[in-house]
C-alpha cells in the first residue's frame, strides 16, 4: 500500500486548493523573480494544507473551513505579486482558476452527504486540471497539481486490509462484473495457506476471505496469505494496529478462463470508522480521488511498468476498508470494488 504526500483530497486537487492571487501590489518583477516568488507561495500554502486531516466520513465541514482559512493567507501573499508582461495573461488565467477553486472549497464546507461531497470534489478535480495547464505555461512546477504524479515512481508495495461482514453473509446476492473485451489472459491463481504467523505486536487477525465472502457472479475467490512485510507495515501504523480487527486478501478469478482479475484486500475496524491510514498507505507517491458508480469515494493510483498491477483503488466506508489491485489492463479498481461489495451486502 502507499502513502500520499498530504491528505487524499488535497492530493487530488493538490495545489489546486493552494495558490490564489489578485491585483498587482507594486512594480512588475523580472520573470525569474516572479517564478521564484510564486513557487514560494505555493510551497507555503501547500505545507499548511498538507497538515489537514482528510475526513473518514462524509463530513467535510471542518476540512473545508480550515482549507478556506489557509487559502485566504495565500490570496494575501499573491496579491503582493506583479507578473511581468510576458506572463501576465497566463497568471491572470491561473488566478481565475484558483478563485473558482476557492469558491468550491468553501462550498465543500457546506456539503451534506456523499453525493454533494463527490460533486464538489469532482468540480475541484476539473479545476485542478485547468490549473495544471496554466502552471505549466507559467513554468512553476510547485503550483502544478499534476507535477508530482507525472514524475513519481509508482512502485507498488503489497499491503492492505480485510474482513467486513460476519460469516453469516448471504451467498446468493452475487453481482456481475462486465470486463472489457481487451482483457489479456494471466496465469491462473494458486491457492495459498492463510494461517500466517503474526508478530507479537500485531493486534489484528489475518483471516481467510474465501470462508467469509462470495465472489460476484461469474467469478471465484482464491485465498492468499499476506506477506510478513505487509503485516509489519500495517502494524507499524499505531491507529490501524489498535483499531483494526481483521484483515485478509484473496484473488478474484474469472470463471471459465481462470484469469486473475484483481487482488482484493478487506479490513474491518473495531470501531465505527476505519482509520484514514487504510487509504493513505496505498499510494505514497500520489494518487487521485475517484467516486465509484455506487458512490464509494476512494483514492486511485497506478502500478509501476514492471508490476503486474494495473491500478489500485482503496476506500473506506464506515468500519470497512477495501483495496483492489487490478491485474488486468483497463479494468478499473472501483468497478471491482462495487461488484464485490454488492455481492456481499
Amino acid at each position: 500500500m502507499r502513502t500520499r504526500t498530504w491528505t487524499a483530497l488535497v492530493a487530488a486537487v493538490s495545489l489546486g486548493l493552494t495558490a490564489c492571487g489578485g491585483d498587482d501590489g507594486g512594480g512588475a518583477l523580472s520573470e525569474d523573480a516572479f517564478v521564484d516568488a510564486l513557487a514560494d507561495v505555493c510551497d507555503d500554502v501547500s505545507r499548511d494544507l498538507d497538515r489537514l486531516d482528510l475526513p473518514t466520513d462524509d463530513d467535510f465541514s471542518d476540512f473545508g473551513r480550515e482549507a478556506a482559512d489557509i487559502l485566504t493567507g495565500g490570496v494575501e501573499q499573491l496579491q503582493a505579486l506583479a507578473a511581468p508582461d510576458e506572463l501576465a495573461k497566463d497568471f491572470e488565467r491561473f488566478v481565475a482558476t484558483i478563485e473558482d477553486q476557492v469558491k468550491v472549497a468553501e462550498d465543500l464546507a457546506d456539503t451534506r452527504g456523499s453525493n454533494e461531497v463527490a460533486s464538489a470534489l469532482g468540480d475541484l478535480e476539473e479545476l485542478s486540471a485547468d490549473q495544471s495547464r496554466f502552471a505549466e505555461d507559467l513554468g512553476v512546477d510547485e503550483c502544478n497539481p499534476q507535477a508530482d504524479d507525472q514524475s513519481a515512481d509508482t512502485t507498488t508495495t503489497a499491503a492492505a486490509v480485510e474482513a467486513t461482514v460476519a460469516p453469516t453473509l448471504p451467498p446468493t446476492t452475487a453481482a456481475p462484473i462486465t470486463l472489457p473485451s481487451t482483457v489479456a489472459p494471466t496465469v491462473p491463481a494458486t491457492p495459498a495457506p492463510t494461517d500466517a504467523p503474526l508478530p507479537p505486536t500485531t493486534n489484528f487477525a489475518v483471516v481467510d476471505l474465501t470462508t467469509l465472502f462470495v465472489a460476484p457472479d461469474g467469478f471465484y475467490l482464491v485465498g492468499s496469505t499476506p506477506d510478513q512485510a505487509t503485516i509489519d507495515l500495517i502494524a507499524s501504523k499505531p491507529e490501524l494496529n489498535e483499531k483494526l480487527l481483521e484483515i485478509g486478501v484473496a484473488t478474484l478469478v474469472e470463471s471459465g478462463t481462470d484469469r486473475d482479475i484483481a487482488d482484493v484486500w478487506l479490513g474491518i475496524s473495531r470501531t465505527d470508522s476505519m482509520p484514514a491510514d487504510w487509504k493513505d498507505i496505498d499510494c505514497p507517491n500520489g494518487g487521485d480521488l475517484r467516486s465509484s458508480a455506487s458512490g464509494v469515494l476512494g483514492i486511485v493510483c497506478y502500478g509501476a511498468l514492471e508490476s503486474p498491477v494495473w491500478e489500485i483503488f482503496t476506500a473506506t466506508d464506515a468500519d470497512i476498508g477495501i483495496s483492489v489491485y487490478t491485474l488486468v489492463s483497463d479494468v478499473p479498481g472501483d468497478l471491482v470494488a462495487d461488484a464485490f461489495l454488492l455481492a456481499n451486502p
